[in-house]
């Protein structure tokens, strides 16, 4: 892909993910795709906190559509609070949500069960891509994931298969699911925002191990966008849960970019 834009941890701020997008091109006034033959990637946490969850969802699906139309292509994969979702785990749920739970009768799971549309959208993703020679995943890679010898295809293939199906229970009596799962798993890890113990070694060790250049997470908040080591590793979750400000990536084939709600582009090289 030529031009990508990425974003994450969107967290149910459903306007101000509009308004990022309008402002950067990425979406036209009449809300349509508008980025051509671009990649957009969502990394992560659209779920909990913010108040309109269910639009960003179905946002999504509508931009998945009009991207293929146009020869471009949405790539969503799921963040931690995707799976503590669908695990039954409502610690960061919106109260709206919880009136609405409470008024149909439904606990918050069933809305994206596997007889549903939605439930069925969000098991279909997986949670790394690359385009080009970037990964992105929404926690990261660490040494301990490295250390189990799982590829990257494996391991998409291992969460939708088991740890999106699979109960707590069941995952953490399995010491390589475990493994996968906890704080060092690619969904849960946060060692790229500690720049004292995560040196560019420890960036270079990373990406030789997994063959890749560049490893795009979100996941850990900051308030912009924040490149490490000549863009080796970008961390772009800007604090979008918080419904205010906020960022997103634009990688135009050797240019990294943010892009924010005064629709300038601030390179990152």
């Amino acid at each position: 892909a030529k031009n990508i834009v990425a974003i994450s941890d969107i967290h149910g701020q459903y306007d101000l993910f509009i308004d990022l997008f309008k402002i950067n091109g990425v979406i036209n006034e009449k809300l349509e795709w508008s980025f051509g033959d671009g990649h957009l990637v969502v990394v992560g946490d659209m779920f909990d906190r913010g108040p309109k969850v269910t639009e960003v969802l179905w946002f999504l699906v509508q931009l998945e559509h009009q991207a293929e139309e146009a020869g471009g292509k949405v790539h969503v994969i799921l963040g931690n609070h995707e799976l503590m979702i669908m695990h039954g785990d409502m610690g960061y749920l919106n109260p709206k949500y919880r009136y609405t739970c409470g008024a149909l009768g439904k606990t918050y799971q069933e809305f994206f069960n596997d007889d549903t549309f939605l439930g069925k959208w969000l098991a279909s993703k997986f949670i790394t891509v690359t385009i080009n020679d970037i990964l992105f995943v929404h926690g990261g890679i660490s040494r301990t994931f490295i250390s189990q010898d799982v590829s990257l295809k494996t391991l998409n293939k291992k969460y939708k298969s088991k740890l999106v199906k699979y109960d707590n229970d069941r995952i953490y009596s399995d010491t390589t699911l475990a493994e996968l799962y906890l704080e060092d798993g690619p969904l849960w890890y946060r060692g790229y925002a500690d720049t004292e113990t995560f040196t560019e070694e420890e960036a270079d060790y990373i990406l030789d191990n997994i063959d890749r250049k560049h490893v795009v997470v979100g996941h850990t908040s900051s308030p912009h966008v924040i490149s490490l080591y000549h863009n080796k590793i970008l961390l772009i979750d800007s604090s979008i849960k918080f419904g205010k400000e906020g960022e997103i990536l634009f990688i135009e084939e050797s240019k990294f970019m943010t892009g924010d709600l005064t629709g300038e582009k601030k390179s990152l090289n």
